[in-house]
């Protein structure tokens, strides 16, 4: 299949992030062909690279928050007693002050 036609075909729930980003370097590349060779590239390619450019950055973003949780769960695991009291004391107040409101 062509590259045309991968980007045609194109499922993003499909997609892992490497095949993702290995099919944005090969749109790319095709993009500065075309341009290289004053020739005008098909439309589906510029969409494809929104559309993947897109969907990496949604996917970068869901690593991040995952790994911030894995940090954050990290973290709270290393709290002392005292500490993890006065969290949950803090929340406590935050949530009743939002109740009052």
């Amino acid at each position: 299949m062509s590259l045309i036609q991968d980007v045609q075909n194109m499922k993003t729930d499909r997609l892992d992030l490497d095949e993702a980003v290995e099919l944005l370097s090969g749109v790319n590349i095709a993009l500065a062909t075309y341009s290289a060779e004053r020739l005008i590239a098909p439309q589906c390619l510029q969409e494809g690279v929104e559309i993947l450019k897109a969907y990496i950055g949604t996917k970068r973003r869901e690593n991040l928050k995952a790994a911030l949780s894995r940090a954050e769960a990290t973290e709270a695991s290393l709290k002392t007693l005292p500490e993890r009291r006065e969290d949950v004391t803090r929340e406590i107040q935050q949530l009743r002050a939002e109740l009052e409101a």
